[in-house]
């Protein structure tokens, strides 16, 4: 069971399916969920706050979108050892799985609707 895991998605009846799916199937003791990414990051950057075991991270939100939130992390330095950052999205865009597989502090690209068997499979991957 993971202690902390945050959703940064800006559609709140998914977080909300996702939060109890998280909490229900013991994947998570705590969720925190976001509807902004620029409050996640505001979050971050309080040393106070404990950072997440797992970010689940939407990639098309208004005001900051998955890929900018990343840079924004990226600049913050903060931390010695990022969080697992998984993209949770519907994007159907090659593109944006590649960008994702790329990208150093990205763990894996999920598709969205977020199920039990991907949880899973997550546990199986990142539990300590």
């Amino acid at each position: 069971m993971m202690s902390l895991v945050w959703l940064i998605d800006d559609d709140a009846p998914t977080n909300l399916l996702n939060k109890i799916l998280l909490k229900e199937s013991g994947f998570a003791k705590e969720v925190q969920d976001f509807i902004y990414a620029e409050e996640a990051l505001n979050e971050l950057a309080s040393e106070d706050t404990e950072f997440p075991d797992l970010i689940l991270l939407d990639i098309n939100m208004p005001r900051m979108n998955g890929w900018e939130f990343l840079q924004y992390l990226k600049a913050l330095n903060r931390m010695v050892t990022p969080p697992t950052i998984l993209m949770l999205s519907t994007s159907l865009n090659p593109v944006d799985r590649q960008r994702a597989e790329e990208n150093k502090i990205v763990s894996g690209f999920i598709k969205k609707p977020l199920t039990t068997d991907q949880l899973l499979d997550l546990l199986e991957r990142y539990q300590d």
